[in-house]
């Protein structure tokens, strides 16, 4: 009896064995800042086997599947300390697991190739924006809720000029316009701010949807020019004109195209129907208040879908930023690989061929890992120093921090300048030689700063 019981449990571990085996666990979870518990970005989390792998999504949020029991996540961060965790049984609910920052000083100077300063750190105000004006640097601090939330206006060393800690509304950004004028935007309400006699102060609001209409596409001025950009055709294109503030006549300066969209729509027939709504789908008009209401919505929804994917995956807007350099009009064309300068006569004075934005060739023997998650990738993003007259470009390491190269205006190639040490930094701006950012740091006190990096 004693033996046939023996052999009965014996049997039934190797069936449960053999089951497990068989079988894939999926384990969700969230990673967490161990001393806020904010959840944590882009975490590498590794099975033990190297063979699959995943990383944390903007909430902290993962997934992974496992096919073995016992097993070991590797959670790994450039910013925090790496954690093993053992698992001997599929856990039964989300797992929480929490990371310790590792040890960085923030405060102060950080010593790098480049110098970086503290601008603004307060152990109780957060930044919430910041806009470089013409004699110093305005910025949007707030405590414990937007709510609490103040202006602060720094010269460009950090040091107090004045403040206003009342604001009108619950203040979620700043903005400067083309005519560059600095406001204040609400969710219904935008603010003029203005500077005078070392005080601040704010001119009555106005509706924002207006105001985002008023100042929509408008650029930047040069003179008495007022520049604006206009999409059209799918946003493939896009028009560069200007209006003359001294009779408000209108001048157009020249038109972008991407005539790689325009063939892909071309070719793909079915895309250019889900874009004009040709394709007989149904719309809110054909909505009767009856059951058959929610099929319609479904299939608009669908077709909603549909669109967006098409949009984000291959049909994405023309990039070819217009920005102001000196006195001339730069319009970074990339689908057109050139940039193309316009001088205060409209005149096309001089265009520069650009290769930087190009995905480059993979060698053969590249790993797939790295086919699949390069090392470094392109931004699309443009700087320009109003000051220097210079133009910029970023890339982005594995690690989130970013490489910032010098555009050379006269030949299109780009140079190495510096590194951010700091992964993930926010709202980049350029001035006179200096790199502006918003960083939060990890570890106690997790207040966002502003720093900025000298550019060689």
């Amino acid at each position: 009896m004693v033996r046939s019981i023996i052999f009965a449990i014996c049997l039934l571990s190797l069936l449960i064995t053999h089951a497990q085996d068989e079988t894939t666990f999926r384990i969700r979870g969230i990673v967490q800042d161990a001393t806020s518990d904010e959840p944590i970005e882009n975490v590498n989390i590794q099975l033990d086997d190297k063979k699959s792998g995943t990383t944390s999504n903007e909430l902290g949020e993962f997934e992974i599947v496992v096919d073995h029991l016992p097993f070991t996540l590797q959670f790994s961060h450039v910013s925090f300390e790496t954690s093993l965790k053992n698992f001997t049984f599929p856990p039964t609910r989300d797992i929480i697991i929490q990371l310790r920052g590792k040890s960085e000083t923030l405060q102060g100077v950080v010593v790098t190739a480049q110098k970086i300063d503290t601008i603004y750190h307060d152990d109780i105000y957060s930044v919430l924006d910041y806009e470089l004006m013409q004699d110093g640097i305005l910025l949007l601090i707030f405590k414990a809720r937007l709510a609490n939330a103040e202006l602060l206006y720094t010269d460009f060393e950090g040091k107090e000029i004045t403040t206003l800690p009342v604001l009108p509304g619950k203040p979620l950004a700043l903005y400067r316009d083309c005519l560059e004028n600095s406001h204040i935007l609400t969710k219904t309400r935008a603010y003029q701010v203005y500077t005078e006699d070392r005080q601040i102060g704010i001119m009555p609001g106005v509706d924002i949807d207006f105001f985002k209409q008023t100042m929509g596409g408008c650029l930047f001025n040069i003179r008495h020019k007022l520049y604006f950009e206009d999409y059209l055709n799918f946003n493939f294109a896009k028009t560069i004109f200007y209006i003359d503030r001294n009779d408000s006549s209108y001048h157009e300066l020249t038109t972008v195209i991407d005539p790689m969209k325009f063939d892909m729509l071309k070719d793909n027939p079915e895309d250019f129907s889900i874009f004009t709504n040709s394709s007989e789908e149904p719309n809110l008009g054909d909505l009767r208040a009856t059951e058959g209401d929610s099929n319609i919505l479904s299939q608009i929804r669908n077709l909603y879908d549909k669109k967006r994917f098409l949009k984000m995956a291959y049909y994405s807007d023309v990039y070819a930023p217009v920005l102001r350099v000196g006195d001339s009009v730069c319009i970074f064309d990339h689908p057109g690989n050139v940039i193309h300068f316009y001088n205060l006569s409209d005149s096309l004075c001089g265009s520069t061929p650009i290769g930087y934005h190009l995905e480059s060739k993979k060698n053969p023997l590249t790993t797939l890992a790295e086919a699949f998650a390069p090392s470094t990738r392109w931004l699309k993003e443009i700087y320009t120093d109003a000051v220097k007259r210079k133009a910029y470009t970023m890339n982005q390491n594995i690690n989130g921090t970013r490489d910032l190269l010098e555009i050379n205006l006269n030949t299109g190639i780009t140079q190495y300048v510096l590194t951010i040490p700091f992964p993930y930094v926010q709202k980049i701006q350029i001035r006179d030689g200096y790199l502006y950012f918003v960083y939060r740091g990890w570890g106690e006190g997790q207040k966002k700063k502003l720093f900025r990096q000298q550019i060689n």
